[in-house]
């Protein structure tokens, strides 16, 4: 073998070696970044913050005004947006609505935010909460309501089959997946 050809295979060696190198560095930094963006974040409480603003009871009727045997609790808080842009929720955004149970959350199906909401840039705006009930639970509420504080817009027993049917919640709290906020409704009752 000739010194050309030795030195020759050298480089080839060489350039191997360093080409397999930045192949599994590029490879390792890849598989990291997409490891770290596949993380999801934490839900962001800061941006848009609640304070209960009060409450109203109804109770549903069909097209003819007869009772429907069943209405809803509508619980109205104060949204602050507390970031520089504007914040929306819609339908098509999906939100989750949980109930706050200690430091843990519950999918409350039943309870739903009315939408669409544009809280603008460093704004306030009302948002209703609306949780249902059955009129069969407050006929049984009627008969044990007791003298417990009276929950502002509802009346004692309405105020009574809340606190029974909530008792463990401390509050409810709207996810939005979209930007990975949580807005956290605080209890009133």
């Amino acid at each position: 073998m000739s010194a050309e050809q030795h030195k020759f295979g050298r480089v080839l060696i060489v350039a191997a070696v360093v080409a397999i190198s930045l192949g599994t560095g590029v490879t390792l930094t890849l598989v990291y970044l997409w490891r770290e963006a596949s993380k999801p974040r934490e839900w962001d409480a800061a941006p848009v913050t609640a304070a209960f603003a009060g409450a109203s009871e109804w109770d549903d009727v069909d097209a003819n005004g007869r009772p429907l045997n069943r209405g809803h609790f509508e619980f109205r808080y104060i949204l602050e947006n507390h970031a520089a842009s504007d914040y929306r929720l819609s339908d098509f955004d999906n939100p989750t609505i949980m109930t706050k149970r200690g430091a843990h959350y519950e999918l409350a199906p039943d309870v739903r935010l009315k939408l669409p909401l544009l809280v603008p840039a460093k704004h306030r705006v009302l948002a209703s909460l609306n949780v249902p009930f059955d009129v069969f639970d407050q006929v049984a509420s009627k008969s044990s309501a007791t003298s417990e504080p009276v929950i502002p817009g509802l009346t004692p027993e309405s105020s009574h089959l809340f606190r029974e049917k909530f008792k463990d919640t401390s509050g409810f709290a709207v996810f939005d997946s979209t930007v990975r906020y949580r807005i956290d409704l605080p209890r009133a009752w």
